[in-house]
């Protein structure tokens, strides 16, 4: 049942991704998946780990993406959404790169850049007060407010040639 799950959001995804495209953007046409880092441990510190359900849905993110051609993964330096997203880089292969909350705009910006006039796949691990940042930007309106703190089943797929004109896939995943 997992696997078909996986196998269906996957296949969605590329489905949509290709029909949101325009003909003449599809060679440039950059796919940004967004995700709140997984489960976490609830203490004091200002850095937790995953939880083990967590990490469980880290494996499944992992899982789901296994056969997007991922370019880059990002996350911001804390240890939650590196564990989040780490699993997914191993498995294609890929040097996490980190960003600081607070920079979304500028992340975005240097994405857009490094991708200009090429085809690219993305995932990027926030938090549940940054994710809103990249999507609002990304789609050029003020749709998307903050994540509930108890909620990390959601996942965005956006795709775009520019920002400011994206079109969203808000799904969930993980059980």
């Amino acid at each position: 049942m997992k696997k078909r799950i996986g196998l269906v959001l996957v296949t969605t995804f590329l489905v949509l991704s290709s029909l949101f495209s325009i003909s003449s953007e599809q060679d440039n046409l950059l796919t940004i998946i967004l995700v709140r880092h997984a489960e976490k441990v609830l203490d004091d510190s200002t850095d937790p780990l995953l939880t083990e359900k967590g990490k469980a849905r880290a494996a499944e993110l992992a899982y789901i993406l296994k056969h997007v051609p991922l370019d880059a993964v990002f996350s911001t330096p804390y240890i939650r959404t590196r564990e989040t997203v780490l699993p997914s880089a191993k498995e294609k292969g890929i040097k996490l790169e980190y960003y600081n909350a607070g920079s979304e705009k500028e992340l975005l910006m240097r994405i857009f850049n490094r991708y200009k006039g090429k085809k690219g796949f993305v995932l990027i691990a926030g938090h549940s007060n940054t994710l809103h940042l990249f999507l609002n930007f990304l789609v050029g309106e003020d749709l998307f407010v903050p994540i509930e703190d108890d909620i990390y089943d959601n996942i965005f797929f956006v795709t775009a040639s520019i920002p400011g004109k994206a079109t969203v896939l808000h799904l969930r995943y993980g059980r």
